[in-house]
């Protein structure tokens, strides 16, 4: 066969993609604090603000899962020597 499961996924996800970017290519101005404003695509914009909220989440749960081994740590060497 072939078309698998997965190519068809595939093909499904980058046919959305592709969609996604057709709808969002108005070009936005952005302005930052210092200097002239840049033109950059709407959906550059989007893309790189999910990928920003993607990255802050995981160092949040990777920071917040070795809080909570160093707590459990300290506790059970807290019981041993009880």
């Amino acid at each position: 066969m072939i078309f698998n499961k997965t190519f068809l996924v595939i093909l499904i996800v980058l046919f959305l993609f592709v969609v996604f970017i057709d709808q969002n290519f108005v070009h936005v101005p952005i302005k930052l604090f210092f200097g002239g404003p840049f033109h950059l695509q709407l959906s550059v914009i989007i893309l790189a603000s999910m990928g920003i909220g993607a990255l802050i989440t995981l160092i949040a749960v990777f920071i917040t899962n070795n809080v909570k081994k160093k707590i459990n740590n300290l506790k059970e060497k807290e019981i041993r020597y009880k």
